[in-house]
């Protein structure tokens, strides 16, 4: 999609512009509930209204059901959606290799 999204009449068109939190064109949300908990994951936080800095903060809540975190084969439960393990090793195998 080129743009934002266009306003459906009927429905509420709220916006949520969330931010790139690393550099790395991505915004990253991490639950906080006890490993192995019941339903969807969640995260909330307070957000700043940057076009009208006088207005107060909003409570933002995020749900989601999909963990993006992969699990590798070898190391196990990786906290993202790579193996940095593994790469290293791919990448420490290359050199020797040179």
């Amino acid at each position: 999609m080129d743009g934002p999204p266009k306003d459906v009449p009927g429905q509420c068109n709220a916006r949520l512009f969330v931010g790139d939190d690393y550099g790395d064109n991505t915004a990253t949300f991490r639950c906080p509930l006890p490993e192995g908990h019941d339903g969807e994951h969640v995260e909330r936080f307070s957000q700043r209204n940057e076009a009208d800095p006088d207005k107060p903060s909003g409570m933002v809540t995020v749900t989601w059901h999909y963990d993006d975190r992969m699990t590798c084969p070898k190391h196990g439960l990786q906290p993202g959606d790579w193996c940095r393990k593994c790469h290293e090793e791919r990448r420490a195998q290359r050199r020797q290799q040179k």
